[in-house]
């Protein structure tokens, strides 16, 4: 039987005023809960904790052992407990939403925005050329995840569409 035990109970008064919860992301052993302007953090021994923002969040997004954020004209940071840093180049998404963010080989950076792929070169994000730039661009992305064959990427206006690793 599953119980609800609600966390806002377990957060100091003054932060318990907030609203919407733009998503829960799981990286390491903790949970983070991403709203306006604070992220929680949920600790594998029950403790939650509580970051303001340098700015508006909207989504975290776990990407191997790291966590980034969107961060509204600010653009992608990395965050680690207690530190937000932003990403060499992460300045191009202040101003666009950002649907999901992906480890790749050497440490780089995969980002699907709703306008297509952008992959971490260096200090700069540039398109990422794939077979379905295109129709990914007029099908607005959603979301991404990688299978072990490539990616699935949720869009608004074509379901789902399916990349092999190089696109």
């Amino acid at each position: 039987t599953l119980r609800f035990s609600s966390l806002k109970k377990r957060l100091p008064e003054a932060e318990r005023q907030f609203q919407d919860v733009w998503s829960v992301a799981i990286s390491g052993e903790n949970v983070y809960f991403s709203t306006n302007g604070r992220l929680f953090r949920l600790t594998s021994s029950g403790e939650l904790t509580v970051e303001r923002g340098p700015g508006l969040l909207t989504r975290a997004y776990p990407a191997g052992e790291e966590l980034y954020l969107s961060v509204a004209s600010v653009g992608l940071m990395r965050y680690q407990p207690n530190q937000w840093r932003k990403v060499p180049g992460g300045e191009r998404f202040s101003q666009i939403r950002i649907s999901c963010v992906l480890p790749r080989e050497g440490g780089s950076l995969l980002v699907g925005a709703l306008d297509g792929f952008y992959q971490q070169r260096n200090s700069r994000f540039e398109p990422w050329p794939n077979g379905a730039a295109e129709l990914l661009k007029k099908s607005q992305i959603y979301s991404c995840t990688a299978t072990p064959f490539g990616l699935a990427v949720g869009t608004i206006q074509s379901g789902v569409v399916m990349l092999d690793r190089n696109g």
